[in-house]
């Protein structure tokens, strides 16, 4: 079974054609959203499904912790096998996951070298094994590599999908650009452990490789800012 997991904030123009082709798919099990600060939350913009789960996270005025949001997701996600794509990602041919049916548990599949290069998919403990994207990590797009390489050298192999437009269409004008980068005060945080499980308003911690970046002022970081329950699913 698989979870599809992806983040957003505020790109709503781009969300509901995207989860429709989602929900459609019968091989889709879960869909998995991470809301970072959305102005407008995704949950007053797309339509109800019992597929769909929405992971609000409030208080962020940037999405600049991309890698965290993913992290947040996977970590969240009820099956073994993982989609991890774009928000702006449409699926248009199912017969995509004929060719991922035939993963075996060594293998990740990925679109480097496409205009679909955010796409990945793999075994959830595939994923834990190298505790997730690595969250120094505070542009677009570098987190990928990294993730691959580090999975590559625990002898996974990676298969890319060179057809991979084929079965999901990407919009070239939806990329995302980010224009603000860190400003003075932020710093690094929870070097002990920190890819986050946020779960009931609690924050717990497991293995050491992930830094989590607080805009602190060189201060005691703030605690992380924790799902709203309320929101955390459409079904609730």
């Amino acid at each position: 079974m698989i979870s599809l997991v992806t983040s957003v904030m505020n790109r709503a123009d781009r969300i509901n054609p995207c989860i429709e082709s989602w929900v459609s798919c019968s091989e889709i099990n879960e869909i998995i959203i991470v809301d970072w600060s959305s102005s407008l939350p995704v949950r007053n913009i797309i339509t109800a499904n019992d597929k769909i789960k929405i992971i609000r996270v409030n208080g962020e005025t940037s999405f600049l912790s991309l890698c965290h949001s993913f992290n947040l997701g996977i970590l969240n996600a009820s099956y073994e096998q993982i989609l991890r794509i774009d928000i702006d990602y449409q699926l248009k041919d199912p017969n995509l996951f004929s060719i991922l049916k035939n993963k075996k548990k060594n293998i990740f599949y990925t679109g480097i070298g496409t205009n679909i290069k955010n796409f990945c998919f793999l075994n959830k403990n595939l994923f834990l094994e190298i505790n997730g994207y690595n969250e120094k990590f505070i542009d677009y797009g570098y987190e990928n590599f990294d993730f691959y390489e580090r999975l590559k050298k625990s002898n996974y192999e990676m298969l890319n999908i060179d057809d991979i437009y084929k079965y999901i269409y990407h919009n070239p004008n939806a990329e995302i650009r980010f224009l603000e980068k860190p400003k003075q005060g932020f710093n690094f945080g929870h070097e002990d452990g920190t890819i986050t499980v946020i779960a009931k308003g609690k924050v717990g911690y497991i293995k050491p490789l992930m830094i989590v970046i607080f805009r602190n002022e060189g201060k005691t970081p703030p605690p992380i800012p924790l799902v709203d329950e309320s929101t955390s699913s459409l079904g609730s």
